[in-house]
């Protein structure tokens, strides 16, 4: 009894790479479906971490609208322009830096050529620079601008004292006697000045009497 023999292989190299590609394909899907059946679990883990976060930060629905509101408001076709201009002036920022450079050292040449000591000049300049700096920070200035000579309607009532000033500086002033004075009463203007000057006094006697002027060491000293 005679055996058959061997069929031949017929399969080429191609078919055998194709072969090989499906097989990587096969793996790849499998994966992916892995990954798929997996999807639901990560999203409610996600979730567990969201709500877990939300919890510790109460007003969180809050800060996520001012988020909303404050992107809607960077996105408005107004303000990416104005931040357009701002980053030009930002990528601008080195010339404009190396001009003003080579400006300050051509004005440093013209004064030292004029005879100018600028290493003096610089030294001046920071003495006063840092004495300014002194002045700013010291308790006296900060005192002024707490006291409230700054105030707007100080200096309002300020400057139309001064302009009263100003509109009589010129005049020679006349002898009043008692009776001049009493009589000066008579007039509107001098009457309304009088009754600010009243409202003043007043005011500034009820400032008085909660303190003296002068501190515990000012008044040792006087009594001294």
């Amino acid at each position: 009894m005679h055996t058959a023999p061997p069929r031949p292989d017929h399969r080429t190299d191609s078919d055998a790479q194709i072969d090989q590609r499906l097989a990587r394909i096969e793996r790849s899907l499998a994966k992916v479906d892995q990954l798929t059946t997996q999807i639901p679990l990560l999203m409610a883990t996600v979730t567990e971490i969201a709500d877990a976060q939300a919890r510790r930060i109460p007003d969180l629905d809050d800060r996520l609208e001012k988020v909303v509101a404050l992107m809607e408001r960077m996105t408005r076709p107004q303000t990416m322009r104005s931040l357009e201009a701002l980053l030009d002036a930002v990528e601008q920022a080195p010339n404009l830096i190396s001009t003003a450079v080579d400006i300050a050292d051509d004005l440093m040449a013209k004064a030292a050529a004029s005879g100018v000591h600028v290493e003096s000049l610089v030294e001046s300049t920071g003495q006063l620079l840092g004495g300014l700096f002194d002045l700013a920070t010291s308790p006296e200035v900060r005192n002024l601008i707490e006291s409230g000579m700054l105030d707007k309607g100080a200096v309002q009532a300020l400057g139309r004292a001064a302009n009263a000033l100003a509109d009589v500086r010129c005049q020679e002033p006349q002898p009043v006697g008692i009776v001049g004075a009493i009589r000066a009463m008579g007039n509107r203007d001098v009457q309304r000045a009088l009754g600010f000057l009243v409202a003043v006094g007043s005011a500034f006697g009820h400032q008085l009497s909660e303190g003296p002027l002068c501190g515990p060491e000012k008044q040792l000293n006087h009594g001294a």
